[in-house]
């Protein structure tokens, strides 16, 4: 079977490099085998490795993860669209811990599910180094997002964190809210596709009056109505009022 082949593919995979830049996909790294008939590639040169819907699992993952502990190279991984599971999100939070050179991490679409939502959370309180994480589509309910909102209050590296097209509610919501009153390093929260409602979006609105780093927030098709509107509408008119002053940057809000 393809999936099982491409197991056996990533079984010992090294990432290489010899310092120039380079996106790399499936076809651009070398097969190559071990003496002990194990198959691997070389990465080589390769500082962005795309391997979306490659059929991955959560053992491709595991094995992906061990060589990102040693790995001073590659910066950005994306993923999405395999199926690594939570497993597998969990031996990529444990390489997290320790890799001091990835800066972007997409596994949207992934099936991590809260508990992958909660190991990565871990790996945010010891990783200074990732500043983009995507976590599109992937069943996170207001558990995961609560413990994603506890590591950001010590997070003083994460920039970008994209929670489109899970399930979470008024609860996660106000769990990031909170800790946005410390955060001082995310610009960019996507929450578009969940289900905030107005309780989320007010509390949101609540904290982001003193908030003065986060500059995007996207709260689409999350059913918030008109009092969620209205405290989002208030927020924003402070900030329009201060960009006109040229006292803060612009902060704009999707709905």
């Amino acid at each position: 079977m393809v999936g099982r082949r491409l197991l056996r593919v990533f079984l010992c995979l090294l990432l290489a490099s010899t310092g120039s830049a380079r996106k790399c996909e499936m076809d651009d790294v070398s097969r190559k085998w071990l003496v002990s008939r194990k198959e691997y590639f070389e990465l080589g040169d390769c500082t962005t490795l795309d391997l979306a819907d490659k059929k991955m699992g959560d053992e491709g993952a595991q094995v992906l993860a061990e060589a990102l502990k040693a790995n001073s190279a590659l910066t950005a991984l994306i993923l999405r669209d395999n199926s690594i599971g939570a497993k597998g999100a969990r031996a990529l939070a444990e390489a997290l811990k320790t890799n001091r050179a990835l800066t972007e991490l997409n596994l949207g679409w992934t099936s991590i599910g809260n508990e992958g939502a909660q190991a990565l959370a871990e790996a945010l309180k010891a990783n200074s180094v990732l500043t983009s994480l995507y976590l599109e589509g992937n069943s996170i309910e207001d558990e995961g997002a609560q413990a994603l909102a506890e590591a950001l209050k010590g997070n003083s590296a994460l920039t970008a964190l994209d929670l489109y097209d899970n399930v979470i509610g008024a609860k996660g919501a106000r769990a990031l809210a909170e800790a946005l009153k410390t955060n001082t390093a995310l610009t960019s929260l996507d929450l578009a596709g969940n289900s905030i409602g107005d309780k989320g979006a007010q509390a949101l609105a609540e904290t982001l009056k003193a908030n003065t780093v986060l500059t995007s927030l996207n709260l689409k098709d999350n059913s918030i109505g008109d009092a969620g509107v209205q405290a989002l509408g208030s927020w924003q008119g402070a900030v329009d009022k201060a960009v006109a002053a040229a006292i803060t940057a612009k902060r704009k809000v999707e709905l």
